[in-house]
């Protein structure tokens, strides 16, 4: 006797869910290594680290780790615990930029002057927005745990430019008292009212500030 098959029973409608990545790339198409070490200069090397660490990009270095001479110059760039931690730290939000500032003579048509001056082949930097590298200035800011924020300042010029933080930016109450904190150079710089700036940033550099929410008003002696 042909025994009597059994139809396969109807799997189980299954729901479909969505995994929220908590920490998400804010830059739609990066470029997926920073280049620290294949920079004109060390400042530009970790202004390029410093950028990728505020806006939470992956810090996979793009360089040759076998080149003992590089490593040596940029190791305290890359070995900064403090940068490191502003990149790992998580409360919301990815850093963005806040503030830029652009000359009045800039036009598009001064871009690939500007590009062949800093050294990048805008044919094989897809990522970058063009219209953002008219910027002479930019201020970005990320929001810490526990109240407190990271900015990030670069000059993008050949000169100085002097680049005023607006704590009010990076959200904080507008005029609130706030201590500055320098990750580059693991100083404490003081406390600042509503606002903090940075006197003649030098051309291709950056800062990255740490700042926490004072909490008490300082005293004149602070």
């Amino acid at each position: 006797k042909t025994p009597t098959k059994t139809p396969n029973p109807k799997p189980p409608t299954r729901t479909r869910t969505r995994t929220l990545n908590p920490n998400p790339n804010p830059n739609p198409d990066p470029n997926p290594n920073p280049k620290v070490g294949n920079m004109a200069s060390y400042e530009a090397n970790r202004a390029h680290f410093g950028a990728w660490a505020v806006t939470s990009n992956p810090l996979i270095l793009g360089m040759d780790v076998r080149n003992t001479t590089a490593m040596e110059w940029v190791w305290d760039i890359i070995a900064n615990e403090e940068v490191i931690g502003v990149n790992q730290a998580w409360a919301g939000h990815p850093g963005r930029l806040v503030a830029h500032t652009r000359g009045s003579a800039l036009r598009a048509e001064d871009l690939p002057q500007r590009l062949a001056e800093a050294g990048v082949d805008i044919t094989a930097e897809k990522h970058l927005n063009s219209d953002r590298l008219l910027d002479e200035t930019q201020t970005y800011a990320k929001p810490l745990p526990g109240g407190k924020a990271a900015a990030y300042v670069i000059n993008n010029t050949l000169d100085e430019r002097t680049v005023t933080i607006n704590f009010a930016l990076a959200g904080f109450d507008k005029g609130a008292w706030v201590s500055v904190r320098c990750a580059y150079g693991h100083k404490n710089l003081g406390f600042y009212q509503g606002e903090f700036t940075v006197e003649d940033l030098p051309g291709h550099d950056s800062r990255l500030f740490i700042l926490t929410p004072a909490k008490a008003v300082p005293s004149a002696s602070a």
